[in-house]
């Protein structure tokens, strides 16, 4: 059945051991597990041909999903109030960067007769979570003080929201951070967590501050590529997660619209330049279970114009081969059209 996702494992797998042989020896390595979406069928037998012992996920319901995993499992989604019984239940490290959600974290530990690893988020110029520097002093002064609590670590995020670039200095910020921490509370951070897959670039080159001890990879390991600078990185498999889609209707048609054009389906003004008449194909699958924008054809020929919630748009002037209704396209997917595949019911996953 089409759509349908051909997930390559020995090619993720591949990426992730070679990740592995970058990194120094003390530098510990979490896989960000998030676009698997729950798939066991995926992560067992990646996890047997690579050795990764810590996965992360921002998601609980994924993690329940990993319960019998002999892994130590992260959640990297600051937890909801809501969901505080689960983390202590599936979760052995969780971020955090609010005192009223640990304090209820800590009372919840304590009807389990457990305690809680957390690692605090530091607010390092991406400006998503994260807390100041003097906050941060503040809520580990009160952390320490809890029966059930466990600051484990410091980490911050890059690259996420403000686009902000992995250097030398802001990794050697929080890396000084941590020194001081532990020397103004006698505790020992058992994680100082910075890099992920925007930082493979350093990872190569053997920059990353000393100190910095925790990677935190999704994409470079899923999909081979660099996020910060949407190329494939040297080395890496790109074609571990392949769509194929159906082709359900050819015609020639101009290439603008005829009318008044105003906002499309998703809330934009498109732009659109006359090239004349063209061919163009529509597959039957849209920006309801992809993202039309991180394809890449496998026939080089092909352009991808678009799409709306059902269909994706192709140009196929210019391709070599004679395209029919019902021939099967075949695309590379970057990271954000894998993580919304992977969690969408209507399409199919075939794990070779």
């Amino acid at each position: 059945m089409y759509p349908r996702v051909v997930v390559n494992v020995e090619h993720m797998s591949r990426n992730a051991r070679r990740v592995m042989e970058l990194a120094p020896a003390d530098m510990n390595f979490t896989v960000v597990a998030k676009v698997l979406h729950g798939q066991l069928d995926i992560l067992k037998p990646f996890l047997e041909q690579t050795g990764v012992t810590e996965i992360a996920d921002a998601y609980i319901r994924n993690l329940k999903k990993y319960k019998d995993l002999p892994v130590t499992k992260w959640l990297i989604r600051l937890p909801m109030m809501s969901e505080l019984a689960d983390v202590i239940s599936y979760v052995d490290i969780c971020f955090n960067s609010e005192i009223t959600v640990i304090r209820a974290l800590n009372e919840e530990a304590k009807k389990h007769g457990k305690c809680q690893k957390i690692v605090l988020m530091y607010e390092l110029g991406d400006i998503r979570e994260g807390c100041s520097k003097e906050e941060l002093f503040q809520i580990i002064a009160e952390c320490i003080t809890m029966s059930n609590i466990k600051v484990y670590g410091i980490a911050s995020n890059l690259s996420c929201f403000g686009g902000v670039l992995h250097t030398v200095e802001n990794m050697t910020e929080i890396r000084d951070l941590a020194k001081e921490i532990e020397r103004t509370f006698d505790i020992k951070l058992q994680a100082v967590s910075v890099p992920n897959s925007s930082a493979i670039d350093m990872l190569e080159a053997g920059t990353i501050p000393e100190g910095i001890n925790y990677l935190r990879m999704g994409e470079a390991v899923w999909c081979g590529y660099n996020p910060s600078y949407d190329t494939p990185i040297p080395g890496f498999y790109q074609d571990t997660f392949t769509l194929e889609a159906q082709i359900v209707e050819i015609k020639e048609k101009a290439s603008v619209p005829r009318g008044i054009v105003c906002m499309d389906s998703s809330g934009h003004t498109p732009e659109f330049t006359d090239l004349g008449i063209r061919k163009r194909a529509l597959v039957a699958i849209g920006k309801q279970d992809i993202d039309v924008t991180a394809l890449l054809p496998h026939d080089t020929n092909m352009q991808v114009l678009g799409g709306c919630s059902d269909y994706t748009l192709l140009d196929i002037t210019d391709c070599e081969k004679e395209y029919r209704v019902g021939d099967v396209v075949s695309f590379t997917m970057r990271y954000f059209s894998v993580l919304r595949s992977m969690s969408s019911d209507f399409v199919e996953k075939v794990i070779v």
